[in-house]
């Protein structure tokens, strides 16, 4: 199924008008779910929008029903809802998603009224009233309409300062990972090494520090180059350190709509469909290295010797 978005929604609590325009007076609240939270962020200056900066004028609905939707023979438009998330039609879905999809892409960048407006198809993102989920009623495909002032999200210098604070502090985890792998082995020589001030030991732990490190960037990696292939923005990943694992893999924020749940999800996924092929292929690796060594000595058994004698 092709429709970006989701539900996502926490809406409509504001005053709503149906009709054809795009103005009238409404009464704003707050943001209050996470779709409509994400929205008033997009401001190009940094600066929240309000709700009715969302919304297209009347002429840029007209333009939408006649221009767009009409002729595309692929939605029918019974309704136009003003609300906090944008202009939301509302109608009949006439066609599979996609070949909506292709409709807005082919008919939208052609009309001069609409020039930087966003045609988005998602699934009511207006939550369902208590008679409505009685009945059963599901939330159906709607046109979400996002005017001129909604722009992709940026990276501030404060995020690119916390990813570069992160990678070094995942960098120390990620060896004190490493190194612990190796704190029982010989009976505890490297521990009792490294309380005596002697560094050599890191240098035994850096191979399985830098493998973790590898998998990481080519994690990361895939995700940047699903990314691109697919016309999504993300921002710098943030890595997220921890003294159990090393790493516990990053955060990476979306930054515009991606244009359907399938590019979404090609980015979603590139990033560990990758990884786990890297990991089996080092795994495999790694068993036929060491296939013909004998195993290492107890550190129990070494123990009980002394004990014994």
């Amino acid at each position: 199924e092709e429709t970006p978005g989701g539900g996502g929604g926490g809406a409509g609590q504001a005053a709503q008008r149906e009709g054809g325009g795009g103005d009238g007076a409404q009464d704003q609240e707050p943001p209050s779910g996470a779709l409509e939270g994400a929205l008033r962020r997009m401001g190009g200056d940094g600066a929240p929008l309000r709700a009715d900066q969302l919304q297209l004028s009347d002429s840029q609905v007209a333009a939408v029903r006649r221009c767009v939707l009409e002729p595309s023979g692929a939605f029918y438009v019974l309704s136009v809802q003003q609300s906090p998330l944008g202009t939301i039609f509302r109608g009949n879905l006439r066609a599979a998603p996609s070949a909506l999809l292709e409709a807005l892409d082919e008919r939208a960048p052609h009309e001069a009224d609409l020039e930087g407006v966003r045609l988005l198809v998602l699934s009511d993102p207006v939550p369902r009233t208590a008679q409505q989920l009685q009945a059963g009623e599901e939330a159906v495909p709607v046109v979400l309409a996002l005017s001129p002032a909604v722009r992709p999200l940026h990276v501030s210098g404060g995020e690119l300062g916390l990813a570069a604070l992160s990678l070094g502090a995942t960098g120390l985890t990620t060896l004190g990972y490493a190194l612990s792998s190796f704190l029982l082995a010989n009976d505890g020589q490297l521990l009792e090494a490294l309380n005596a001030g002697d560094t050599s030991p890191v240098a035994t732990a850096l191979p399985i520090a830098a493998g973790i490190g590898a998998l990481l960037v080519l994690h990361e990696g895939a995700h940047a180059a699903a990314a691109a292939a697919r016309g999504v923005r993300i921002a710098p990943p943030v890595p997220v350190p921890s003294l159990q694992l090393g790493c516990f893999g990053c955060v990476t924020r979306v930054l515009d709509f991606p244009r359907s749940r399938a590019a979404l999800y090609d980015v979603a996924a590139s990033g560990p469909y990758v990884a786990l092929a890297a990991s089996l292929a080092v795994f495999v690796v790694g068993l036929s290295l060491s296939a013909g060594l004998p195993p290492p000595p107890a550190a129990t058994d070494a123990a009980a010797a002394a004990a014994a004698a």
